[in-house]
C-alpha cells in the first residue's frame, strides 16, 4: 500500500475547513445523538423542535429542570454488555513460549498490558470502561497509539498507549494509511510532559510518522515530528455495524441504535411532563381582584397597566399587576373584600372570594406512562428489556428474551471488541519489539489469542428466577429447570465461587434435579428409578458436602463421581434399616 506523503500542500485544506473526510457530518450527528442520552445533557435540539412555538420562559423554565430520563436506560445497557468480559470463555491466552530469551520476562507483553499499561493498570480495564463507551457511542470513531516515553533509548521497550477521538474531532480517517485529527484540549501527554496548552492543534498520522502541527502568525508550522517507522497506520476505528457507503469510506453505526427513536420520543415527552406537572398537578390559587393596582397608577387614580422603565425610559408592563390594572391580597394576610356597587352595574363578589382551580391530572399520568414504553421499547429494540421494568399499561406483557437474537445482539458486541484488542496488540508489539525481536514472523507469534466469546452472562438473577417458576408451573421438562437453576447459581454466586462450585455440582450429581418430591415418590413406587437414586437424590446436599471434603472428588470425572456417591446412597440405605423399629400388629385388628 503506498504511502501518504504528509506536507502543507496536503494538510492545510483540512486544517483550515476546506476539505472533510467524507460522509464528516452524518458521523457526527450520529455521535451527537447518542452523546445526548448516555451522558445526560440537556438534548436542545429534540426540545425545541417538539415546542417551536413556546415561549422563551417556558423553554427556560425546561432548561432549568431538566433530568435526564434516558442516562439510566443506556447506561445499564452499557453495563450489561461490558460483561462479555465475565464470559467463561472470553481470555486473552499469551504465548509466553514464543518470546526469544533477549526479551526479558518483565517486558513480555503479558506484564505490559495486564499489569504496567499507563493510567489504567490493564489492557482489559481500558477495553471494558474508557474504550467501551466509546465505541459504543461512536462507531466512526479512532484510537491511535502512541508511546509516553517518545524519547527513550534504543536498548529501552517503548510504551504505546491509547488515544481515543470521537468524530467531531475526525477530519479524515483511511483504514492502514492515514489519519487527521483537530485537537483542543491539554496537551500534555501528547507533548510528553509539556504543560503547556495549545487552544487549537492537529495530529496527522501515517504508516511511516506522527507530526503535530500548530497555528502561528505565519500559517500552519508542525511543531514536531515522530518518526514510528511501523510500516503500518498505528490506528484503528473502533467500529460498529455497516450503516453505508460514502464515497470511499464505509459509514458504520453504533450497534445500539435501535434505540435512538424511542429514546428521543422519552426525552422529548419528560420534558414536556414536566411541564404539564407544574400546570395541572401544582396548586393553583384563583382570588376575586378588586383592588386597584398603585403601582401603575396614574395622577387621576386610574391604574395603567404599565409603568415606565427608570433605565430605557420606555414603557413596560407593570411588574405588580401584570398589566391586568387590579391586584390581589396576599394568601398570607387577610383579605377584605368591600361591598359591591350593584347599582352602579358592578357584579356581586364570589362568595367565597378565593379558592383553588381544579385541575385535570389524568393527562401526567398518560405521559408517565408513555415514558416508561418509549424506555422499555427503546431496550425492546436490541432485545434488553429484562434489565428494566415493564411498563402499567403493558404489565400483561411479560418480559420474555428471545434468546438467540439477544445472543447475536451481544456476539456482534464482542466481535468489534476482539477485533479492537486483536489490532491493538499488534500495534503494541510492532512499537516495543521490532527492534528486539527482527524477524516479523516471530513478533507475530508474540501475540495473544483472542477468540470471540460465545457463552454470554447477561441475563439478571431475577429474571432467572421468574423463568423458572414460569417454567415449573408450566410442568416443564426437569432437564431444561435444571439447566437454568446452575445458570442461576453460577450467577448469583458469581463473587463467592466456592458457593458456586458447590451448588453447581449439586445439580450437575443430582439423579433427579428439579423433580418434585411427589414425582420422585411415584416413580420410586411405580419402580421407575431405584432405591439408590431416590437416596441419592434426596440426601444430594449432605452426600456432595461429605464427599467434596476429599479434594479429588471434585475434579474427578463424573462416572466415579456418581460411583462414590451411589457407595455412600447404598451405606445409608443399610443405617436407615438397621435403625428401623418393626411396630407389632394391633390386637384387635
Amino acid at each position: 500500500m503506498d504511502i501518504i506523503e504528509l506536507n502543507l500542500n496536503f494538510l492545510e485544506p483540512y486544517f483550515d475547513g476546506r476539505r472533510v473526510r467524507t460522509g464528516h457530518k452524518k458521523t457526527v450527528q450520529m455521535y451527537k445523538a447518542l452523546k445526548v442520552h448516555a451522558d445526560g445533557e440537556f438534548p436542545e435540539e429534540l426540545i425545541h423542535e417538539r415546542r417551536p412555538n413556546e415561549s422563551a420562559k417556558i423553554q427556560k423554565y425546561r432548561r432549568t429542570v431538566f433530568k435526564s430520563i434516558t442516562k439510566s436506560p443506556v447506561q445499564k445497557v452499557i453495563t450489561s454488555l461490558t460483561k462479555i468480559r465475565r464470559s467463561v470463555d472470553w481470555g486473552i491466552i499469551h504465548p509466553r513460549e514464543a518470546y526469544p530469551s533477549n526479551v526479558p520476562d518483565t517486558e513480555h507483553l503479558s506484564k505490559y498490558t495486564g499489569e504496567k499499561f499507563p493510567r489504567v493498570d490493564s489492557f482489559e480495564n481500558w477495553l471494558f470502561s474508557i474504550c467501551f463507551k466509546n465505541y459504543i457511542l461512536d462507531a466512526n470513531g479512532v484510537v491511535l497509539y502512541m508511546p509516553i516515553n517518545r524519547d527513550a533509548r534504543e536498548n529501552e521497550y517503548l510504551e504505546p498507549v491509547p488515544f481515543i477521538f470521537n468524530s467531531p474531532q475526525i477530519l479524515e480517517y483511511r483504514a492502514g494509511q492515514l489519519l487527521i485529527v483537530k485537537i483542543e484540549e491539554d496537551t500534555a501527554i501528547l507533548d510528553a510532559g509539556n504543560d503547556e496548552k495549545a487552544q487549537k492543534y492537529w495530529l496527522a498520522v501515517n504508516s511511516e510518522v506522527v507530526q503535530k502541527w500548530a497555528i502561528s502568525e505565519g500559517g500552519f508550522v508542525m511543531d514536531w515530528e515522530y518518526k514510528h517507522n511501523l510500516g503500518m497506520l498505528p490506528a484503528i476505528g473502533l467500529g460498529g455495524q455497516y450503516k453505508e457507503n460514502a464515497g470511499t469510506h464505509v459509514i458504520r453505526e453504533s450497534r445500539i441504535s435501535p434505540m435512538l427513536e424511542r429514546l428521543d420520543e422519552a426525552a422529548r415527552e419528560y420534558s414536556d411532563m414536566q411541564a404539564e406537572v407544574v400546570q395541572h398537578i401544582h396548586s393553583e390559587r384563583w382570588q376575586w381582584a378588586t383592588q386597584k393596582c398603585t403601582k401603575c397608577t396614574n395622577e387621576l387614580g386610574i391604574p395603567q397597566g404599565f409603568i415606565n422603565d427608570d433605565k430605557t425610559r420606555k414603557k413596560v408592563t407593570c411588574p405588580s399587576c401584570d398589566g391586568m390594572k387590579t391586584v390581589a391580597g396576599s394568601p398570607y394576610t387577610q383579605m377584605v373584600v368591600r361591598p359591591s356597587k350593584e347599582l352602579t352595574g358592578e357584579s356581586a363578589a364570589p362568595i367565597p372570594p378565593a379558592g383553588y382551580i381544579t385541575k385535570e391530572t389524568k393527562i401526567v399520568e398518560i405521559q408517565d406512562q408513555r415514558i416508561d414504553e418509549h424506555i422499555f421499547k427503546a431496550l425492546s429494540s436490541i432485545n434488553m428489556q429484562f434489565i428494566d421494568k415493564v411498563p402499567q399499561n403493558i404489565s400483561g406483557r411479560s418480559k420474555e428474551v428471545d434468546r438467540e437474537e439477544l445472543n447475536n445482539f451481544v456476539y456482534g458486541v464482542a466481535q468489534d471488541l476482539v477485533n479492537i484488542a486483536r489490532k491493538s496488540m499488534e500495534i503494541i508489539a510492532e512499537y516495543r519489539y521490532r527492534i528486539a525481536i527482527k524477524d516479523e514472523k516471530k513478533r507475530k507469534a508474540v501475540l495473544p489469542d483472542i477468540k470471540v466469546p460465545e457463552k454470554f452472562d447477561l441475563l439478571s438473577s431475577s429474571y432467572l428466577s421468574d423463568e423458572i417458576s414460569r417454567l415449573k408451573e408450566a410442568g416443564a421438562n426437569p432437564v431444561i429447570i435444571a439447566a437454568l437453576e446452575k445458570e442461576y447459581a453460577a450467577k448469583k454466586f458469581y463473587n463467592d465461587p466456592s458457593v458456586r462450585d458447590l451448588l453447581t455440582l449439586i445439580l450437575d450429581l443430582d439423579p433427579l434435579a428439579s423433580v418434585s418430591e411427589e414425582d420422585k415418590m411415584i416413580r420410586r413406587a411405580n419402580k421407575g428409578i431405584t432405591d439408590v437414586d431416590y437416596v441419592i437424590s434426596s440426601n444430594i446436599t449432605e452426600l456432595v458436602r461429605e464427599a467434596a471434603q476429599d479434594s479429588s472428588f471434585i475434579s474427578s470425572p463424573r462416572d466415579k463421581q456418581m460411583e462414590t456417591l451411589r457407595k455412600m446412597a447404598e451405606a445409608k440405605m443399610k443405617s436407615i434399616n438397621s435403625g428401623r423399629v418393626e411396630i407389632a400388629p394391633d390386637p384387635e385388628e
